[in-house]
């Protein structure tokens, strides 16, 4: 694997690249290190960057599977971005952050939908104890190659933490 970027946040609204999915990499690696939200119990959510512009429709199909000492629960949703943390498991603490990575699968394929699946834990979620999200999904709307992705929490800003980028063939 070839590090491609390191996005670093400090009370950010999102962190994007436009950069480093290419046709030079078939799979891309997101590792995300201690991605601490400004909000308690916020969702990780990410989009795609296709012809030139953030897609912004309901094309975003996400299945998770979430357990904490609350319980566990999987969900589905169909949305304007993907749950990467998903909204009904209690999310990471304030600036406690999650770890985990996200694998994307042939983005620049112009013959297929765009998939993902990831694996995320914070240490501190549901009653200062740890959670574990494990899911995956696809864009589904049009198939055009998808040159950049961009990360949020629902709530408010990245309080601080890595994503680090990482492309391989």
């Amino acid at each position: 694997m070839t590090l491609l970027n390191t996005l670093t946040a400090n009370n950010s609204a999102s962190l994007q690249d436009t950069s480093s999915i290419t046709s030079s990499y078939t799979y891309y690696k997101i590792v995300f290190d201690n991605l601490s939200p400004m909000e308690a119990n916020a969702a990780l959510t990410a989009q795609f960057y296709i012809s030139g512009s953030w897609a912004t429709d309901s094309n975003y199909n996400s299945e998770n599977w979430g357990n904490d000492t609350g319980g566990n629960n999987a969900s589905s949703e169909l949305d304007n971005c993907f749950h990467i943390w998903q909204y009904d498991r209690s999310g990471p603490a304030i600036n406690t952050g999650l770890f985990g990575t996200m694998t994307l699968f042939n983005p620049m394929a112009t013959n297929s939908n765009k998939s993902y699946i990831a694996e995320l834990y914070a240490p501190k979620a549901h009653n200062n104890k740890g959670c574990q999200i494990y899911g995956g999904g696809g864009y589904l709307g049009n198939q055009s190659a998808v040159t950049g992705i961009s990360f949020s929490f629902n709530n408010g800003d990245i309080n601080s933490g890595v994503i680090k980028i990482y492309g391989w063939n």
